[in-house]
């Protein structure tokens, strides 16, 4: 029941909610009992590079391949540089695809490389002898040169090395929706869903999980409180535009089910670029200065060198200088006085 429950969906907690002895980490108890990945077999254009993680959602324990968004959400620790670079395609004659083949029931969740499982959002589901063929759209948003050196507040957007909060390794949107949610569900219950084991805060017993199932759509809509979660600066969003099913009942698929993600090239991508720099303002300030004062830059510095020029002439010209006498010392002029005195009483005696 832990192990299948969602953040909005827990009403089988509503019978263990009475229950004193039930003290149990609820986190650890979904992961020991999360199933291995072994049994996936991917197959892919491209050589594949990425490893499956073990990681938490809303939904539970679940892994994922080709996030960079992990570190706070790994359920194992986990190094930046493991998944520091998404897995890229290059279209040429043979389309990008994936296929994922497996002999049980699984819910696939598709999702930004640079962000986490957004559980609002329908999963792709598969069975044994389902064959499921899907064809997705991205639209990227990317960044040019010189954006990430701008603040975020003028570049208007986060990147993934960004965090808001002290707690965390990571930024992305449906992490800082999370934040929010756990916001609500400490202020509704006063305790945290085991999903958010990384925050801050008690986690939840099932008698808190029965208070949030019974808070499920104050969680869902944010409970009219206002969540603010900036845009990424590199993002790419998949949206399945096409599906086909097929039940293999009989061969060697029978026991297997599978799903086979085709990607469509872009048509558009978004990007942010500086489209006016400093150098442009000079360049512009020059411009409008010599088409309606006959003047240029240049001429502009030699007036300010001339003035300050002037100025620093005029003080050193109104400076005066006081020349003070040396006088000469007390014994000197003793010596003096005395010298005229006897000269003057010789002449009186002759």
């Amino acid at each position: 029941m832990v192990a299948n429950s969602n953040l909005y969906n827990l009403t089988g907690y509503e019978e263990f909610k009475d229950d004193p002895n039930l003290k149990v980490d609820l986190t650890e108890l979904v992961v020991e009992v999360m199933p291995e990945h072994n049994h996936i077999k991917i197959g892919s254009s491209e050589p594949l590079l990425a490893k499956w993680k073990p990681v938490m959602t809303e939904v539970g324990a679940c892994y994922t391949i080709n996030s960079i968004a992990v570190l706070d959400v790994s359920v194992t620790k986990s190094d930046r540089n493991e998944t520091r670079i998404p897995m890229s395609c290059k279209y040429s004659t043979q389309s990008c695809y994936w296929i994922l083949e497996c002999n049980n029931f699984i819910d696939y969740y598709i999702h930004s490389p640079y962000d986490v499982a957004n559980i609002m959002l329908p999963p792709s589901s598969t069975y044994p002898s389902l064959n499921r063929f899907s064809e997705l759209t991205t639209m990227e948003t990317q960044a040019g040169p010189g954006v990430r050196e701008l603040s975020p507040r003028t570049r208007h957007c986060l990147y993934t090395s960004e965090p808001t909060r002290e707690t965390r390794r990571v930024y992305s949107t449906n992490i800082c929706r999370q934040d929010c949610r756990g916001r609500l569900a400490l202020k509704l219950c006063g305790c945290q869903p085991f999903y958010y084991f990384y925050d801050d805060g008690p986690p939840c017993t099932p008698a808190g999980m029965w208070c949030l199932a019974k808070n499920s759509h104050r969680l869902a809509t944010f409970d009219s409180v206002k969540c603010i979660c900036n845009q990424q600066c590199l993002d790419s969003v998949f949206r399945e535009v096409s599906k086909e099913e097929q039940i293999w009942d009989r061969g060697p698929f029978q026991s297997r089910g599978a799903m086979r993600l085709t990607v469509r090239p872009p048509r558009a991508r978004y990007s942010r670029y500086i489209v006016f720099h400093l150098q442009d303002l000079i360049v512009s300030f020059g411009g409008a200065a010599g088409l309606f004062l006959g003047a240029s830059f240049i001429s502009f510095v030699e007036i300010t060198y001339f003035i300050l020029e002037g100025i620093l002439r005029y003080r050193r010209d109104d400076t005066k200088v006081l020349v003070l006498k040396r006088r000469e010392p007390y014994e000197n002029r003793i010596k003096e006085l005395d010298i005229i005195i006897r000269e003057h009483q010789t002449n009186r005696v002759y």
